[in-house]
């Protein structure tokens, strides 16, 4: 940081748990940060996803409508989400993607302990590109994709009281 402008500076980092070398040259700061995309508007063509799989896990069929459900194994949200989640995927007929930008070990490790259900196709998105790509800003986030790729809802945020906010789909509550 406070190096010279301009000069290349020697860095050595971590990549990949392997030590790597590299050359960079410092410049100043950008005065306008780059876009992002924002969330995805109802009606637009969703991007293809890109996304690595739990080993042996199922993967998402093409063709079908799916809600892709970006969470995260310590938010207490992406928690509280997964019962309605479940209900929303059995009652519609669709399969959920969860999507966690998470090591492989540490979803799996919160798997194991969780003493409830989940959703089967679980994915990983370690460099965030899809997280990006659907403008997620936040998690937990919904996404819901109709079988010819287009969206039909976009949220972020999670509580029980206001639930997943899908026009046309009310959850009564919990069962017990």
């Amino acid at each position: 940081m406070q190096g010279e402008i301009g000069r290349p500076v020697g860095l050595r980092a971590l990549r990949d748990g392997e030590e790597i070398e590299l050359t960079v040259k410092l410049v100043r700061y950008p005065l306008q940060l780059p876009e992002l995309p924002g969330p995805r508007e109802v009606g637009s063509k969703a991007p293809p996803l890109d996304l690595e799989y739990l080993p042996d896990g199922p993967r998402l069929a093409d063709g079908r409508s799916h809600l892709l459900f970006f969470w995260a194994t310590w938010r207490q949200p992406c928690k509280l989400s997964i019962p309605e989640v479940l209900a929303f995927e059995r009652e519609r007929d669709i399969e959920v993607v969860a999507i966690s930008d998470e090591t492989p070990e540490t979803i799996q490790a919160f798997l194991d302990k969780l003493s409830g259900p989940f959703p089967e196709i679980v994915a990983m998105d370690p460099m965030r590109a899809n997280f990006q790509e659907y403008g997620v800003s936040g998690t937990p986030s919904f996404v819901w994709v109709d079988a010819g790729g287009t969206v039909r809802h976009a949220s972020t945020g999670y509580n029980r009281k206001k639930g997943l906010q899908i026009d046309g789909w009310r959850w009564a509550s919990e069962p017990n």
